[in-house]
């Protein structure tokens, strides 16, 4: 018969291992909850992501970020590309006087899916025509098919990474910017259209369970 005391070293360790499987099968992911820039032109109001002349000819449009988050997905060692996905609630519109004309909620999701890489801490897009960087927005309320088409700019140059940019002071906060446009053909629209944006590391799961784990190993030793 066995004890359960002797079963114990054997269930840490399977959980353990099982963890450690779904790391070993699972591309390196980070994920960043994401807030609006306090340095934008526009503001107020406040906003993470520009595109003026979306809603008419001359018209600044912005969009403040309520509930966003960007993942990164790594999956070059298995012969992959790094990927980044922004997605999640926004509200924003056309502004006027410093504030919103008519605003409206929307679902935001755009892809980085080419030409990513590994730059000053984190990440950057790199080459022109970028045909697979692309996003939509699409209102909550109203007609489904009434979605925006957003892509990637000729200019590229988008970066995502922790260098506090046009954060006075501070050097270290991640931070995103890029150009985008309305234009399919990715060529450059009338005024301003861009990403900006700041954005905080969300804990690994995985990692958080195996702290837990060792800190669960370390009571029992001390018992």
């Amino acid at each position: 018969m066995i004890s359960k005391l002797g079963m114990k070293p054997l269930c840490a360790a399977g959980v353990v291992c099982a963890f450690a499987g779904i790391a070993a099968a699972t591309p390196t992911i980070s994920v960043f909850n994401l807030g609006n820039h306090p340095d934008g032109n526009a503001a107020p109001p406040a906003y993470g992501l520009r595109l003026d002349g979306m809603m008419g000819s001359g018209t600044t449009v912005v969009f403040s970020f309520v509930d966003v988050q960007l993942t990164v997905t790594d999956s070059t060692m298995d012969g992959g590309d790094i990927t980044m996905r922004i997605h999640g609630l926004v509200e924003g519109g056309e502004v006027s006087a410093g504030t919103f004309a008519d605003p409206e909620m929307y679902n935001l999701d755009f892809s980085y899916l080419a030409n990513v890489e590994e730059f000053s801490g984190g990440w950057r897009v790199v080459g022109v025509n970028n045909v697979l960087n692309v996003g939509s927005l699409a209102p909550l309320v109203g007609d489904p098919e009434d979605v925006f088409t957003v892509t990637d700019n000729d200019d590229n140059a988008f970066i995502f990474a922790p260098d506090g940019h046009r954060l006075a002071g501070d050097n270290s906060s991640w931070v995103g910017r890029g150009w985008l446009t309305t234009e399919l053909g990715g060529g450059n629209s009338p005024g301003t259209q861009d990403w900006l944006f700041v954005g905080s590391p969300v804990p690994a799961p995985g990692s958080a369970a195996l702290l837990a784990l060792g800190g669960l190993a370390a009571i029992k030793r001390r018992r």
